[in-house]
């Protein structure tokens, strides 16, 4: 499988540019090969990405957990501050 589709003309090979003029070393990593010397390095493809969140002017840190499968997202999962989105948006 080749990536293609406008998702990838778009947006993923223009960001990918976009980091290599700013400095930074972008890997297309569609085929990657899991292991220590693999094309990332890493062991599995489910991902951790922690972020902060602020809603009207409150911070809150959330953690989103990817899982991919053959190139593809086939699972996500998120955990926030619902106590913050309650106070934001109110509760039902």
């Amino acid at each position: 499988m080749v990536p293609r589709g406008p998702e990838y003309d778009y947006v993923e090979k223009p960001s990918m540019a976009l980091l290599e003029e700013l400095g930074w070393t972008p890997v297309d990593a569609f085929h990657e090969t899991l292991g220590a010397q693999g094309t990332i390095g890493r062991d599995s493809q489910h991902d951790v990405v922690l972020t902060q969140v602020t809603l009207a002017g409150e911070q809150a840190d959330s953690a989103d957990v990817l899982t991919y499968r053959d190139g593809e997202l086939v699972k996500f999962q998120t955990a926030g501050d619902t106590a913050l989105l309650e106070r934001v948006f109110g509760s039902t």
